[in-house]
């Protein structure tokens, strides 16, 4: 990295190390030191595959459907053959969406509804329209028969989860104003499912944002978190009770996906959720008890600005968010990203900004006064694709980690979980940094740079632990330069604005472009 300071130019380096450019083509780096599946000899990289560029769906699922022996994706109308994902079949009419607008498919799951043997696909649509699944009868060259589950599901980020703890998973949403779960009869599975509401009738319209499941109180029985606070499930459901509700504001605007994990290890469940899903903001809430009271403490983790957070990572849109262990050290990572164009290219902040993809590694560490007893380290998945209103995670390829399955208005993806060898440089380069270990800017009056001597303004500067600055060209080799860069050869050419901040009048420029050579190799220009 190279700064102009004052009348010269600096190179900031690596002590005794050449730092090069690091260039890849689809894998994107991050690496862990875990003793499970992530040696000390190895980092995690993600293999892109871009299924189809085309928007029918905001989420995406996996499943075998053809009975093949490897895990397919669907995505939308469609689903992909596994391993390879190369061969596309249709199980619904197939609808191609202009981005500027909104699919009716926004998630997808996967079950063996009506216990056959055959994987068949669940289908959440538009918020307040119907859910329904989708029938494998192993007949792939037609669309499969349609079957109701609700007429009407709202929330923008429904779950399908086994709430009451009776061995077969529950579509978790809200509908009419009330938090519930809808339920399949086994012996009809091809009627629609029974709704059991939860709340009292809060839970707002169709558009309503975030909802999720989890043992909040300790008591062995799942209750249902929404972005005011917990249901919490009684010990009886006969009768459709109402739950007891437990009130926090976890996010105000609405955000998305809710899960509970003891993420900070101290034997209680804590709360994660995006803070809006249009908006900015991932957030631990970490549980805190006196006596029977609970309570929740908020740290961001990704906030509005870069110093709102432990590693500075900003980007908006959370509106999905999945957990799994992505590098095997048994704790639960977070994957997480941007949803592009949510409402356009105009309806919300930074709506064209990159659609980043991460996946932040859960690290227990000493709690203090002002940090949980855990931290979540980013590291880069893709830097173009983001999340829909879902993101899921699946083994894909049967080697024993997760993989990335996201459907949205950029098309279908499959990010696959790959290993490659440390290189120490590399993965020193690429290691995430706390905010607080980056070169921090002094304040104004703190900066007593003014008139130094080239020397003694490198002398001056602050760095990174471990980084040196050294002073390559100062003058009267060059004159208040303003820009540079390095050529092919080696060679730095450097602009030198004479008369800048003033415009020099037509004819009369002194600006000009130097171009240096280390010539003996001896570290001067």
């Amino acid at each position: 990295m190279m700064f102009c300071v004052a009348n010269a130019v600096l190179l900031w380096t690596r002590a005794a190390l050449r730092v090069r450019p690091i260039h890849r083509t689809v894998m994107v780096c991050g690496f862990a030191l875990v003793a499970a599946l992530v040696t000390a000899d190895q980092r995690i990289v993600w293999e892109t595959h871009v299924l189809d560029q085309t928007f029918t769906s905001e989420g995406g699922s996996a499943g075998d459907f053809d009975g093949g022996g490897h895990p397919d994706v669907v995505v939308g109308p469609y689903w992909y053959a596994g391993p390879d994902f190369a061969q596309r079949h249709a199980l619904l009419p197939p609808q191609i969406v202009d981005p500027h607008g909104y699919s009716e498919l926004f998630f997808s799951f996967t079950d063996d509804v009506n216990r056959d043997g055959r994987v068949d696909v669940l289908v959440v649509g538009f918020p307040g329209q119907a859910a329904y699944w989708l029938e494998n009868t192993g007949k792939f060259d037609q669309p499969w028969p349609r079957h109701g589950i609700l007429d009407i599901v709202d929330n923008e980020s429904p779950q399908y989860v086994d709430i009451d703890g009776d061995g077969q998973r529950d579509l978790i949403c809200s509908r009419d104003g009330y938090y519930g779960y809808a339920k399949l009869d086994p012996a009809k599975p091809t009627e629609l499912w029974r709704f059991h509401a939860v709340s009292d009738r809060t839970a707002g319209g169709r558009f309503t944002h975030g909802i999720g499941v989890g043992d909040v109180d300790g008591d062995g029985r799942l209750d249902l978190l929404e972005q005011n606070g917990v249901w919490l499930q009684p010990a009886d459901l006969n009768g459709d009770p109402i739950w007891q509700k437990l009130p926090f504001s976890f996010a105000d605007g609405g955000g998305s996906h809710m899960f509970t994990r003891d993420f900070d290890g101290d034997g209680d469940l804590d709360v994660l959720t995006s803070l809006q899903a249009h908006g900015y903001g991932l957030a631990l809430f970490e549980q805190q008890r006196s006596g029977d009271r609970i309570g929740f403490r908020r740290h961001l983790i990704s906030g509005i600005q870069p110093a709102d957070s432990d590693y500075g990572i900003v980007f908006s849109q959370i509106h999905a968010i999945a957990l799994g262990d992505i590098d095997g050290d048994g704790l639960d990572d977070i994957v997480t990203g941007k949803r592009p164009w949510a409402h356009g290219p105009g309806g919300d902040p930074e709506p064209n900004g990159q659609p980043v993809l991460y996946w932040f590694r859960t690290i227990r560490q000493p709690a203090s006064d002002d940090h949980p007893g855990v931290t979540f380290e980013p590291h880069l998945i893709a830097s173009e694709g983001g999340v829909g209103v879902d993101v899921q995670l699946h083994d894909l390829d049967r080697d024993g980690r997760l993989d990335v399955v996201v459907g949205n208005k950029r098309g279908a993806f499959v990010h696959l979980q790959r290993r490659e060898d440390r290189d120490d440089l590399a993965a020193d380069l690429e290691r995430p940094r706390r905010v607080s270990e980056r070169a921090q800017l002094r304040p104004a009056d703190q900066r007593p740079t003014d008139g130094l001597t080239a020397q003694a303004a490198r002398d001056a500067m602050t760095v990174p632990p471990g980084f040196t600055v050294d002073l390559i060209a100062a003058e009267p080799q060059i004159h208040q330069p303003v820009a540079f860069c390095f050529d092919e050869r080696g060679r730095l050419w450097v602009a030198e604005a004479h008369t800048y901040p003033t415009r020099a009048a037509e004819g009369q420029g002194q600006d000009r472009i130097v171009i240096l050579a280390d010539q003996d190799h001896d570290g001067s220009f």
